[in-house]
């Protein structure tokens, strides 16, 4: 037992009691009680302290002590009527107070203890009596008026901020028609029995089992299948082996969870749950063996808790956000989850899966059956009484957005707190000013370079906030990696990463803390994707989903988990509109180099502002008096941000498939957003602006691909290169503005041609800027108006001096751009006028390779309508009063953390939703299901349109097929369709009217130059653009 001496006023050393000098001592010296107690208190902040002996001297000392804030004292003996009585009061407290209490020493029975109360709801019948009702006499001839109830009119009151899940009993089903005789692959637990009642359910539905058991490896027997859990390989080749056989599964039952609570660690749980339900997901989404769209049902127990005192496992709790996801983003697929704990007799099983349900999961407790609901969660206002003076707080994931503003929320409390900033790359990306504005609200904030995934690391980080701040007193655990991807372009790899934060680095937190005083609390920042699913983000989805699981599981010990919505100002919200997934897949052989693998880890998101007062480029690039951004500019921009943020380096750097979209055309400053998404060892580019300040929508402008590539630059013998082209009679010298754009007003710094060679389709410029600029180049990676002058009049004519760039297929920045390089350019001689195209190599005076432009494209825009555009956006407004901002949708971020602050002060344990914020305001709750509801059923099933074998089935339009025809249009016309999501094509459909945009467009010439093996350029389908002159244009170039 420790000893804390009040007159060493510290823990006493073992060996120091056992000296005669120690207890001699105490006769002698003062008495260092405060001291002693102090320090037993910063170890044992809820420490029970108990006064042995008469009086109640020592217990009104610690009750001013400022260490005991937290902690209860008991006095054994006081005031009362007699020791014994004083004696069992004393032990009543204790026992009030959480400590265990023998009462058999004191011949006395234990007190009653807290138990669960049931979770169906009281039925409430009214029995009081109605008072009567004066109503005037009934006269001859008249008719009695009916009684009238006084029913108060109802008051809309504001949409409440917080909602929590709770369970109605729902109607029983109690219906097995319609199955019968359909087929089912069902995945079943290792545990025999489990599995055995399963299968018997699966029987009384109607339907026909195919069992699939783990295993080490892809097996056939007489009893079904093995396979290993979670390898998809081993579930394709048993639908292949089914499909030969002419018996392809109508359902597919994944049930490898139901049961019993393995004691199997937390790898192996996800083995068995979220990567084998992955599996089967995928196989539903991607294979083309169904020609009806299969149900897929999961059944699961310990997943859901209905009465408030039910286990629950986190790791079978992240199916629910991993399935809703499937239900989301397959919504042809008909899904039924299912979770049946305790004594459910198999009859009810069989209902429920030969019945199906609409509702997201449905809980089997006996013969009871519950539907979920969310209802509102009134809270008082933040008191900050869950908070300590000087309290020690751990926020994991702290650099980022959302950790830096609950880190602003406990500063702004004036409570002094001592925060530490966990982030997997320290310091770097942490803005300096924020600190000090930290500081400045008298924090003490120290960062530290942590990955939660590292138990190690995590561990010798909380040591070094202990030994430097004191025991911890609250943890927030906002580490995490967005998902990226829909599932059926997603690998157990990338879910994994995704995973891990959250999984992982919540086991390791509990680990971390097992043998240390126990925080106050622990909020963990979840998300409504794990009970509403989010498209392409499955993974993610299930991570939050775990998060929530672990605080359900941890209530009784302060654990919260707050399922929070997309917050408007920071956060892993995805803010863009297009879904580029089939873009990745398209596009995946048209990149050559070996990528040096990025780190994984969330998006890296750059902000800066820009505006014509403080950017030439921005000044100097003008239609007519407007601003506009060059294209050129974007390129830069991401080729230094990349270096800068996340390569930390000067690699080579690839862009691929990087488009222009919406052009950057204003006056007034604007804040520029690049966002760098992890996918696949590279990131996905989207760059994107606002109005400065706190208004406006996010505006797209450029999308890409970019990743750092291995290899070194070529070199070019610039003489002989030269030699080549005098010999075949180029002329050379300055030219004479003939490459200028007709549409825009340039400054002298793009008058950079020193010189020209010029034939008809090949051109080699030397491109030099002027004296007084050379000094710029410094602060770029390629300069935006060297790179301007190198790409357009490279490969446009005069012309097409109207012509914009539209598409840089690939390019790879070996090194920056100087003042004065050479670009070789090779015209697209097949390029129609409208869409001049190219090759370009940009090359330093030594020779070596700069850069390497492939794929070049421009498009000629209308004059008339760009300048028109510009007046009308240079129009003075001729308004009295400013218009005002539109309100955005999303959380505030203030408003977020007060939400958060008072769920603590209320003492809020478990999982709470938070509403999602339109328009500034909560959105109100759907109406509530009465009990007994009995939710639709499921719709028929579908047939599944016929797709390409690459194409994953999840993704084709619901519409009816047309026929194929056969060769080139037949090939085609299998690509148009997957492009544009639709199947009744006409040969004189145009691309673009029918609802193509430039993503789709290089999606679909993607799909076009891997499935023809033909290097054909974005252009020729903006010339074409009907699906019969895009067929007579391939098969002029011999493509059949």
């Amino acid at each position: 037992m420790p000893f804390y001496s009040a007159y060493a006023g510290r823990l006493a050393d073992p060996d120091e009691v056992t000296r005669t000098e120690f207890w001699t001592g105490q006769l002698t010296r003062p008495v260092r009680f405060e001291a002693g107690l102090s320090a037993l208190l910063l170890q044992h902040r809820d420490a029970v302290l108990l006064e042995v002996g008469s009086g109640t001297t020592l217990t009104g000392l610690a009750r001013h002590s400022p260490h005991a804030s937290s902690a209860r004292t008991v006095a054994t003996l006081g005031d009362g009527p007699g020791d014994r009585a004083d004696v069992l009061t004393a032990a009543a407290r204790l026992w009030l107070s959480g400590c265990p209490v023998n009462w058999s020493h004191a011949e006395m029975p234990p007190p009653a203890v807290r138990v669960p109360l049931p979770g169906y709801p009281y039925a409430r019948d009214r029995h009081w009596a109605d008072l009567p009702v004066e109503t005037a006499p009934v006269q001859a001839g008249d008719v009695a008026p009916a009684r009238v109830e006084a029913v108060p009119a109802p008051v809309e009151a504001p949409a409440a901020p917080v909602s929590t899940v709770r369970w109605v009993e729902g109607e029983r089903t109690g219906d097995t028609s319609g199955r019968s005789g359909e087929r089912a692959l069902v995945i079943l637990p290792a545990a025999p029995p489990a599995a055995i009642d399963v299968l018997l359910a699966v029987r009384r539905a109607g339907l026909q089992p195919v069992a699939v058991r783990p295993g080490d490896g892809y097996a056939e027997g007489g009893d079904g299948f093995r396979v290993r859990p979670g390898e998809q390989a081993d579930l394709e080749s048993v639908l292949a082996r089914l499909a030969d056989a002419g018996r392809v599964p109508d359902v597919l039952v994944h049930a490898a969870t139901y049961g019993a609570e393995p004691d199997e660690p937390l790898d192996a749980q996800l083995k068995h749950g979220f990567y084998s339900l992955m599996a089967l997901s995928r196989l539903v989404v991607t294979s083309n063996q169904w020609t009806v769209q299969p149900r897929l049902v999961l059944l699961t127990s310990h997943s859901v808790d209905v009465s408030g005192g039910e286990r629950v496992m986190p790791a079978r709790v992240a199916l629910h956000g991993l399935f809703r996801t499937v239900a989301a983003e397959s919504p042809r697929t008909a899904c039924t989850a299912i979770d049946a704990t305790g004594r459910v007799p198999v009859s009810e099983l069989a209902s429920e899966i030969a019945f199906g349900t609409t509702a997201p999961v449905v809980a089997l407790r006996g013969n009871r059956r519950w539907l979920p609901t969310e209802l509102p969660l009134p809270l008082p206002p933040a008191t900050g009484r869950a908070l300590r003076e000087r309290g020690v707080y751990l926020i994991a994931g702290g650099t980022g957005g959302l950790g830096l503003e609950v880190a602003r929320g406990l500063a702004a409390t004036g409570l002094q707190p001592r925060l530490a900033l966990l982030g997997r790359r320290g310091n770097d990306g942490v803005d300096e000013a924020e600190l000090a504005a930290l500081a400045d609200c008298g924090a003490q904030v120290r960062v530290y370079p942590c990955d939660v995934t590292d138990l190690e690391g995590l561990r010798q980080t909380v040591e070094d906030v202990t030994s430097r701040f004191g025991p911890v007193a609250g943890v927030f655990h906002l580490a995490g990696v967005p998902g990226e991807r829909m599932l059926a372009f997603r690998e157990p790899a990338d879910a994994k990463a995704v995973l891990a934060p959250k999984t992982a680095g919540t086991a390791n937190l509990a680990a971390v803390f097992a043998d240390r005083p126990a925080p106050d609390f622990t909020v963990y920042f979840s998300s409504r994707a794990a009970v509403e699913g989010l498209v392409g983000g499955a993974d993610y989805a299930a991570a939050n989903a775990f998060l929530d699981g672990v605080a359900v599981e941890g209530a009784a010990s302060g654990a919260l988990s707050i399922g929070w919505p997309v917050w408007r100002d920071a956060g892993m919200a995805a803010t863009g509109d297009v879904d580029i997934a089939t873009l990745h897949r398209a596009v995946r052989q048209l990149d050559s180099g070996q990528a040096a693998a990025p780190e994984a880890g969330p998006a890296v998101v750059v902000k800066r502002e820009m505006g014509s007062a403080t950017d030439w480029v921005l000044d100097e690039h003008r239609v007519g008096r407007m601003p506009l951004l060059p294209a050129t500019a974007y390129i830069d921009l991401a080729v230094t941000a990349y270096r800068e943020q996340v390569v930390r380096g000067a690699a080579p750097i690839e862009l691929s498939d990087m488009v222009f979209h919406t052009p950057l055309l204003d006056r007034a400053p604007r804040t520029l957003r690049i966002t760098f998404g992890p996918v696949d060892g590279r990131h996905d580019l989207r760059m994107e602006s606002r109005p400065a300040g706190d208004g406006g929508a996010w505006t797209v402008h450029a999308t890409g691909r970019i990743r750092a590539v291995e290899g070194t630059p070529e070199r070019v013998d610039l003489a002989s290169l030269r030699r080549r082209f005098t010999a075949a009679g180029a002329p050379g010298g300055r030219p004479r503005g003939q490459t200028k754009s007709r549409l825009l007003k340039l400054s002298p710094r793009w008058d950079n041609i020193a010189d020209l060679l010029a034939l008809p389709d090949e051109r080699l410029l030397c491109i030099e800027l002027p004296a007084p600029y050379r000094d710029e180049v410094a602060g770029h990676s390629l300069h935006p108006a060297l790179l301007d002058t190198a790409t357009a009049a490279g490969v446009r004519t005069p012309e097409q001096a109207s012509s914009v760039p539209f598409h840089y297929q690939r390019l790879v920045v070996y090194g920056s751009l100087p003042a004065r390089f050479h670009a070789h350019a090779r015209r697209d001689t097949a390029a129609p006028a409208e869409t001049p195209s190219g090759d370009i190599d940009l090359i330093d005076d030594d020779g070596t390779v700069l850069a390497t432009i492939t794929g070049f494209t421009m498009i000629m825009v209308d004059e008339q309508r760009l300048t028109a555009s510009a007046k009308a956006a240079s129009a003075p407004s001729h308004a009295t009063q400013p218009a005002a901002a539109p309100a955005r949708d999303g959380l505030p971020s203030d408003t977020g953390v007060d939400i958060m602050f008072r769920l603590l002060d209320a003492g809020v344990t478990g999982h709470v939703l938070v509403r999602p914020f339109v328009s500034g305001a909560p959105a109100p709750l759907a109406s509530v299901p009465a009990p007994g509801v009995r939710e639709p059923a499921l719709p028929p099933r579908e047939p599944v349109p016929p797709a390409r074998e690459s194409a994953p089935a999840a993704q084709i339009a619901p519409v009816a097929p047309a026929p194929v025809a056969e060769g080139l249009e037949g090939r085609l016309l299998a690509l148009w369709q997957q492009a544009l999501g639709a199947t009744d094509i006409r040969p004189d459909q145009d691309f673009f009217e029918s609802g193509g945009n430039s993503l789709s467009a290089i999606e679909l010439m993607a799909l076009i130059r891997e499935e023809f093996g033909a290097d054909l350029r974005v252009g020729l389908l903006l010339e074409s653009r009907t699906f019969g002159d895009l067929c007579a244009a391939l098969r002029d170039r011999g493509l059949e």
